[in-house]
């Protein structure tokens, strides 16, 4: 009788702990993976916030305007043929893919280093859909709202959270690699660093059908290249064509003229293409030092968990427990 006294009072305990806090769970950024987690999470009975520092969700995968174009792809993006990730993509999240080497489904073969394949509308249709699932699920998504700083109370196991115009008690905090976080118990933790991912958009007016749509660097100064033409419904019936291309450095962005020189050498734009207009835009992206959290003291790992979010693919290693609270996406959305 005792220790079942005793085992009571601890639930009792633990659930003044969960009830005293604003959230179960803080996400810091919002790109996909973490956007699943969360909805999934909220399906499970979960009080979940997610905190994005920018106006759009979607972190590296988030959907840009650009050369006059909406809902571009900030990047050059690939997901790779898994069959397992694609069925789960179309069947819960509802998104329609398309062969990379043939999103138009005509039989005609496009160039392209990676021939799985794509959103038939790019991130925007990705993120877009998420957001939906998440935010029908009860997530709870801020956007514009930077996280400042935490400050972990080891007495409570509460941590209090600074956004730039509000607070928020959470007894857990979701972090990827790519998080930007402060402590304040911990002043003397090193910095996120910061690295710098500069893009190239070209708009060029081509007479003839695209002929690629991923290729890896093909001459210097580029390092990948996407023709986002066949993603975005804007371009549709139009003789323009909306190049993305990931630069090796900053300075590259100013390589218009020489990069579609280059597109027109190796037969990847009709030599009468030309360019309409060019932009660049440059993605910050903070990396994230787990280890240090962990050796700052010794519980202060208990109020963090790791997602890893490297690459789109880290999804399929969640897909499982994933399906077993999700419906697919036609029921979920009447």
């Amino acid at each position: 009788m005792r220790l079942l006294l005793l085992f009571i009072a601890c639930l009792f305990k633990i659930a003044i702990v969960v009830a005293g806090v604003d959230y179960d769970y803080v996400f810091i950024g919002t790109s996909p993976i973490p956007m699943i987690e969360a909805t999934y999470r909220a399906q499970t009975g979960a009080r979940v916030l997610m905190l994005e520092a920018g106006h759009v969700v979607g972190g590296a995968w988030q959907a840009i305007d650009i050369c006059h174009i909406h809902n571009v792809d900030m990047g050059c993006h690939q997901i790779g043929y898994d069959q397992q990730m694609r069925r789960f993509l179309e069947t819960y999240i509802g998104c329609k893919l398309v062969a990379m080497n043939d999103p138009y489904g005509s039989g005609t073969t496009l160039h392209s280093s990676d021939n799985g394949a794509y959103f038939s509308h790019g991130c925007h249709e990705l993120m877009t859909n998420l957001s939906h699932l998440a935010q029908a699920s009860g997530v709870t998504i801020l956007l514009d709202h930077k996280l400042q700083s935490i400050h972990l109370d080891f007495d409570r196991e509460v941590a209090e959270i600074k956004t730039n115009n509000k607070s928020f008690t959470v007894a857990k905090l979701i972090v990827t690699p790519h998080s930007d976080i402060v402590i304040e118990n911990f002043p003397n933790l090193p910095k996120p660093q910061y690295s710098k991912h500069p893009h190239l958009y070209l708009l060029v007016t081509d007479p003839t059908p695209m002929r690629f749509t991923y290729i890896n660097g093909f001459c210097k100064g580029i390092s990948r290249a996407i023709n986002l033409t066949a993603f975005l419904p804007e371009l549709e019936g139009t003789d323009q064509q909306l190049i993305a291309i990931q630069t090796h450095d900053t300075k590259c962005v100013t390589s218009a003229s020489q990069f579609l020189a280059e597109f027109i050498k190796r037969d990847f734009l009709d030599p009468s293409a030309f360019i309409i207009t060019a932009e660049s835009y440059v993605y910050n992206q903070p990396h994230f030092n787990f280890c240090e959290i962990q050796n700052a003291h010794p519980n202060a790992r208990l109020f963090f968990e790791l997602l890893p979010t490297d690459a789109i693919w880290n999804l399929s290693q969640h897909i499982k427990k994933w399906e077993k609270v999700f419906t697919p996406f036609a029921l979920s959305t009447r």
